[in-house]
């Protein structure tokens, strides 16, 4: 034998000393049925023997704790010949386990057996991968994707639960830095690359930041990453780790709170939120817009504050009742702002509820009503009145047919006695004067309903003049010492009183409206009143005005009643206007007038001892009143009209044939036109000395008629004659080149007076 041979001898001897006596690697060799013919004390500690002899000769499968594993064992030994890494358990006599990984041999019917005691690993291995499933189900329950990124291989591992978050099972996305590129949104690939990078470069604590992710069924979910690194000696990262955590629900619920919130903040309607007690914790831009509150001095303070005082204790104690019990509750507050104004509002109070279905807060919806609610109010009101007003209007048309169909009774009845043929003079006289008295209070029936709606419409126009008011009473005393006869009031005396300072006694004022409200404050004396005294005047007051009363002992006026006498179409009472007649519109006109003329009017009286109407008017006083005389051309009591040609452009028979007569009658020669044009025709063909031109014509009006006069004949003179008594109808005459004008009915002194001016 050489001597390397030798040597290679010699160490086998050492391996097979040291394998022997060493003390973690256990010897055993068995038969093929399992009993031990030799082991080395290591085994033998393993097996729970303190000596090798004690272990010899016994079955060493009886030391298996599983029987699954003796049979495997020796079958796989036989029939592969040797074992490598099995794993088993063995049972010590004294209970105790341990885990062994065993190396076997099968030659000449001898198993070789090398053990490995692997407890500690196997412990450890074991509380690995607890601590491996723990964390997994940690993981996973939270939700949270598990992310690993070596950046010096630019290795990545993307968890299972970090593929599912995107949609995909484990093995649907390669783990790769690219397939987490690829998923980014569009809009947030470069923002968050280069956050990313910036990291990098600068490495804190944590890179977090959330970006959008492509889901496999093609929605995007919104991704929370939070992250950290290793930093090398040289403090650069070399590994970054990190947790993906799904928001897409918290997102959406941030863009709803958001929406609710610009909501709130932009609503047309107040909301405030209180606490249990009614502490105010949060109040939106309109609220304070209501309230007059600064948001500052609200918020913690009471609902009180806005508590007006309106409502009782019972209100609050059934709304209290409602909202504690978790129920809503609807209905209007009448509240008071900081500035003390009041305000109404429509208001919604609704519980808020925890969890738990406890109440915590109260959340109020308020709309502003206060408009709506006046608005309303006045509605009503309005409706009341106009119901109010229907009725009036009903019994002043019932007062209106009596008032017209009582002057027409006696227009038409003594028109109709007229045909008789053995009336005497006399007769005649008193019958035609019976008709031109009815006539009159037609006439002037209308000119009030003309007045009212002037009134109404604001067309009265004030035709200022300088008179004097001591001629003005002395004259209306005159006129109603002589009237009251003729309407059987002679036993009222008529009474005029007229301040001693005559220097005070020219004034400058509308002398027609003045005088149109002295005569019917004492025509609606005379008639309420039967006996007695009926006294009017007027007097100074503090140089600044004039004030006119008229005071009857009359039947007077229920104090109930003072409030409506002035109001359109009414009167004390129906009966009174059964009884005395009347439309209702005498004393309305008066006090418009009045106020036309920027004064006031009122009255005082008492059921049984009369009244005193008065009013004041501006005191403009005129030191030498500027009267300037009409000169007549010729005066009407002798005008003499021979040899003067008129045309009359009238499409009404009567009306023509009426001024024809009274023309003819003055000697004049009369010409008739019906149209427009033929009024045109006949002044260019036969000039007239003057035109009597009616406005509402056919075909052509008076209005163009007379401006194709004028554009033939600047100087003809036009007077218009028209059934039209508003002022912008007169003024409009004026305005085309009318000389004057003249309001049917035509009395014979207007028209003979007007004439007289302008021939």
């Amino acid at each position: 034998m050489d001597s390397n041979q030798q040597a290679v001898d010699s160490y086998k001897e050492f391996l097979l000393d040291e394998l022997e006596n060493s003390p973690t690697v256990g010897v055993c060799l068995t038969d093929i049925k399992g009993v031990i013919r030799y082991a080395n004390q290591a085994f033998a500690n393993m097996a729970g023997y303190s000596r090798v002899e004690d272990l010899i000769g016994k079955n060493a499968q009886d030391g298996f704790a599983n029987p699954e594993d003796r049979k495997s064992l020796i079958e796989n030994i036989v029939k592969y010949g040797s074992l490598k890494n099995f794993e088993l358990r063995l049972i010590k006599p004294n209970g105790e386990s341990s885990m062994v990984q065993i190396q076997a041999t099968l030659r000449n019917s001898i198993i070789t057996g090398i053990i490995t005691e692997i407890t500690l690993q196997k412990e450890y291995q074991e509380a690995l991968e607890e601590q491996r499933r723990r964390y997994q189900l940690a993981t996973s329950a939270s939700g949270m994707g598990i992310w690993d990124w070596n950046l010096h291989s630019n290795t990545v591992y993307f968890s299972t639960t970090w593929k599912n978050q995107v949609g995909y099972l484990s093995e649907e996305i390669p783990d790769e830095f690219e397939s987490w590129q690829r998923l980014l949104h569009p809009d947030d690939y470069e923002r968050v690359h280069k956050s990313l990078y910036a990291y990098l470069d600068h490495p804190g604590p944590f890179f977090e930041i959330e970006f959008r992710m492509l889901h496999k069924d093609g929605s995007y979910r919104w991704i929370r990453n939070r992250a950290a690194s290793l930093i090398d000696s040289a403090g650069r990262p070399y590994r970054m780790l990190g947790v993906h955590t799904d928001i897409t629900d918290t997102k959406l619920a941030q863009d709803q709170l958001l929406k609710l919130e610009r909501a709130v903040v932009h609503s047309p309607v107040a909301i405030a939120i209180t606490s249990k007690s009614g502490l105010i914790e949060f109040v939106n831009p309109k609220f304070c817009e209501l309230t007059g509150y600064p948001e500052a001095e609200v918020i913690g303070q009471n609902t009180r504050i806005l508590n007006s005082g309106h409502h009782k204790k019972s209100f609050f104690r059934v709304l209290w009742t409602t909202i504690l019990s978790g129920k809503t509750w609807v209905g209007n507050f009448t509240n008071i702002r900081k500035d003390g104004s009041v305000f109404i509002e429509k208001a919604s109070i609704s519980p808020v509820l925890n969890p738990e279905g406890e109440i915590t807060h109260f959340i109020k919806i308020a709309e502003d009503i206060t408009a709506k609610t006046r608005m309303e109010r006045e509605l009503r009101e309005a409706k009341a009145k106009a119901e109010v007003a229907n009725i009036y209007k009903n019994n002043f048309l019932a007062n209106m047919s009596h008032e017209i169909r009582t002057p027409m009774n006696g227009i038409i009845g003594f028109s109709e006695l007229l045909k008789e043929v053995d009336l005497t003079e006399e007769e005649k006289v008193r019958y035609i004067k019976i008709i031109n008295d009815n006539c009159s209070i037609l006439l002037n029936l209308v000119d009030d309903i003309i007045d009212v709606s002037k009134i109404e419409a604001n067309e009265i126009k004030l035709q200022k003049s300088q008179f004097s008011l001591r001629e003005l009473i002395l004259e209306l005393g005159v006129f109603y010492r002589t009237y009251r006869n003729s309407i059987n009031r002679s036993e009222v005396e008529i009474v005029t009183r007229i301040p001693d300072y005559p220097h005070h006694e020219f004034i400058e004022t509308d002398h027609v409206r003045l005088r149109q409200i002295l005569t019917n404050l004492i025509n609606n004396s005379l008639k309420f009143c039967h006996s007695g005294f009926i006294e009017f005047g007027y007097n100074l007051v503090n140089d600044k005005y004039i004030q006119f009363y008229v005071k009857d002992t009359g039947i007077g006026i229920p104090p109930d009643k003072i409030g409506i006498i002035f109001e359109r179409f009414r009167q004390t009472d129906e009966s009174i206007t059964r009884k005395y007649g009347g439309t209702g519109l005498g004393l309305s006109i008066s006090q418009g007038l009045v106020g036309l003329l920027g004064g006031n009017i009122w009255v005082e009286s008492k059921p049984g001892a009369g009244s005193v109407f008065s009013f004041r008017i501006p005191y403009n006083p005129v030191t030498i009143p500027e009267i300037t005389p009409v000169i007549l051309k010729n005066p009407a009591g002798n005008l003499n009209l021979k040899g003067l040609h008129f045309l009359v452009v009238e499409d009404v028979d009567y009306n023509f044939e009426y001024l024809r007569e009274v023309l003819r009658r003055q000697g004049a020669r009369v010409t008739r036109a019906i149209t427009g044009y033929q009024a045109v025709s006949q002044v260019i063909s036969h000039p007239p000395d003057l035109v009597l031109m009616d406005l509402q014509l056919p075909e052509m009006n008076g209005y163009d008629a007379i401006k194709q006069i004028w554009e033939h004949d600047p100087d003809m003179p036009i007077i218009a004659q028209t059934s039209y008594a508003y002022p912008n109808e007169i003024q409009r005459c004026y305005d085309i080149g009318c000389f004057d004008y003249l309001v049917k009915p035509i009395r014979l002194e207007e028209l003979f007076t007007m004439i007289s001016k302008y021939l």
